[in-house]
């Protein structure tokens, strides 16, 4: 029992310095990329599946590679309040794109 135990420790202290190492680069494993400019198709993702009636405009996104792909949105509304959308996007003919949250930011974003 202590040898899985000292395994499990091992296991999870090497997992834990393989995460660290790649925090350092662009992305960590299973996480969202850095913000970036979007694309035109993302710009159209956003339009085609943001309805609210508060009104926001992205400038900025980070994906996450999921089962599908998760966008998330850096997003202004008129009042200059920061906010984030995520929307979901399925893999190919498993569904259409949802949004899956929409959290406003604290004033330091």
């Amino acid at each position: 029992m202590k040898k899985i135990i000292v395994a499990i420790a091992s296991a999870l202290a090497v997992m834990g310095c393989t995460s660290q190492r790649m925090a350092e680069r662009e992305v960590l494993c299973g996480g969202y990329t850095k913000f970036r400019k979007m694309t035109a198709e993302e710009r159209t993702l956003f339009a085609d599946t943001y309805k609210s009636e508060t009104q926001l405009t992205p400038s900025a996104v980070a994906t996450q590679v999921v089962a599908g792909m998760n966008y998330k949105f850096r997003c202004k509304d008129g009042k200059k309040n920061t906010y984030e959308v995520v929307i979901y996007k399925p893999l190919p003919n498993q569904g259409e794109p949802v949004v899956s949250r929409v959290t406003k930011c604290n004033g330091d974003e």
